[in-house]
C-alpha cells in the first residue's frame, strides 16, 4: 500500500508539465488571443482598455448574472424580468 504521506512523482511530473504549457485564451471584451501568463498583466484581457470596458458593463449593469435578487435587495427598484 502506498503511504499517503510520501509525494506522489508521477503527480508532480504532470504537474509540472502542465503548468509549463502556453495557453492562448480569447479576450473577453474583443476576442484577441492573449498569452495566459503570469507576465500578462491584463490577463485574461488583452490591455487595459478591454479590462475597463468589461468593468464598465459590470458597472452599469449591461453584464450581470441571472437569478433572483436576494433578499438583502429588498427596497430596491428592479424592472420587470
Amino acid at each position: 500500500m502506498d503511504d499517503p504521506h510520501k509525494p506522489n512523482r508521477t503527480l508532480n511530473l504532470y504537474c509540472k508539465t502542465v503548468s509549463s504549457k502556453i495557453t492562448d485564451v480569447k479576450c473577453p471584451t474583443c476576442a484577441t488571443s492573449v498569452v495566459w501568463s503570469n507576465k500578462n498583466r491584463w490577463r485574461p484581457f488583452c490591455s487595459e482598455r478591454c479590462k475597463m470596458i468589461d468593468l464598465g458593463a459590470w458597472a452599469d449593469e449591461s453584464h450581470h448574472i441571472p437569478g433572483k435578487p436576494s433578499i438583502f435587495d429588498e427596497g430596491l427598484d428592479y424592472p420587470e424580468q
